[in-house]
């Protein structure tokens, strides 16, 4: 019923292929142009091949972050990538970072000695910007590239404000609940238009460019809205009820019983949004792949994806929309739904952000080499 059918389908297509090419080829022994061979990558190939070297959204590697006391004591054996528009960068940066905007990314890994490096690190704003892309350049076979943990809010108190201002919001509570929602019936997974002609890995690169054209915004005024990413503000403007949930919109809990929970005692509880259904995406579950719940997500809603910080949810986003579906990663994660109950539980401590999580590591302005 999942995609095992598509699997006897695609060798079906394959055997067919190979058939249709041995009659042509005997036919043809004297021809001095070889007949073309015609491939279908879509997004059940895409999936096949990425489940084949390691899966990287589904694995203990996911979402690829470093921190900034590990970026800080390294960071002659770094390669730094800050991905912000040059005007935030020239206002200020990690030394020795290069500024390449988030359409050039894939160019420039490509036109680079890339295991020169031990790490090449990218740097967003707040840090979901570069889990986003850390994910679509891993998908391309960039095993050493990783994402700056809370970015350049983690770095200095001068950056931090996206981050704090994130967690001071406690948006429409009164609607949320702790009743378990039953996932969406399986169903297939989407159709991309892609070039036929191309190897399964130039299918994938060609798909990872596409996306990086457009920006993942990771901070701002609380009611941004861009292709990747969505603000619990944006979310809300689409609320129609507590048991119609969200016009359009499919809400996704990436996470453990603990964050879709508020109290495994109490069904009253204010756990989730409305009608959001809990995919288990931390160790050792991770329900996102063929043989669990992958196919549970509809293609005719958006999807939109939350997790403890953003981070997870950011990198799965990649991985949905690399698929064809229409995903996007709510911003600051449960640290924007309720941040006082982030506070209090101690099994949240790894994903708050927090004073504790800035350092205060000197940044330079400009084209300056002078450390501030």
């Amino acid at each position: 019923m999942k995609i095992d059918k598509y699997k006897n389908h695609l060798a079906n297509s394959i055997m067919l292929t190979l058939v249709f090419s041995l009659l042509f080829t005997s036919c043809l022994d004297n021809a001095l142009v070889q007949p073309i061979e015609f491939r279908t990558h879509n997004s059940e190939d895409i999936l096949y091949y990425l489940e084949s070297i390691g899966d990287f959204p589904n694995s203990l590697d996911a979402p690829g972050l470093v921190g900034a006391g590990n970026v800080f004591y390294h960071i002659n054996e770094y390669l730094i990538i800050d991905v912000r528009s040059e005007e935030q960068f020239m206002a200020g940066h990690i030394m020795s970072a290069v500024n390449i905007s988030h359409d050039n990314l894939l160019d420039y890994i490509e036109n680079i000695t890339v295991n020169s490096y031990n790490k090449i690190v990218i740097v967003s704003t707040t840090g979901q910007a570069a889990c986003y892309y850390t994910a679509l350049l891993r998908f391309c076979h960039y095993e050493n590239v990783f994402a700056l943990k809370y970015g350049m809010a983690s770095w200095n108190m001068y950056f931090a404000a996206p981050w704090l201002n994130a967690t001071k919001s406690s948006i429409m509570l009164n609607s949320f609940n702790s009743v378990t929602q039953r996932k969406n019936p399986y169903t297939l997974l989407p159709t991309i238009d892609i070039d036929s002609y191309e190897s399964i890995t130039e299918t994938i690169k060609s798909r990872v460019r596409i996306l990086l054209e457009d920006e993942f915004i990771d901070f701002g005024v609380r009611d941004i809205s861009c292709s990747a990413s969505i603000t619990l503000d944006v979310l809300y403007e689409n609320y129609i009820s507590s048991s119609e949930g969200f016009a359009n919109y499919y809400p996704v809990c990436l996470g453990t019983n603990d964050l879709y929970y508020a109290s495994m005692s109490s069904l009253e509880s204010n756990g989730h949004p409305p009608t959001a259904v809990l995919i288990k995406a931390l160790s050792p579950f991770f329900e996102m792949r063929s043989n669990k719940y992958l196919q549970t997500m509809p293609i005719d809603k958006t999807l939109a994806l939350y997790c403890f910080n953003g981070n997870l949810s950011a990198c799965f986003t990649a991985y949905l929309r690399l698929l064809g579906y229409d995903a996007k990663s709510i911003l600051f994660g449960y640290n924007t739904f309720n941040y006082p109950r982030m506070l209090t539980f101690p099994v949240f401590e790894e994903y708050t952000f927090n004073n504790a999580q800035i350092h205060n590591y000197p940044y330079v302005t400009g084209n300056s080499l002078q450390e501030k």
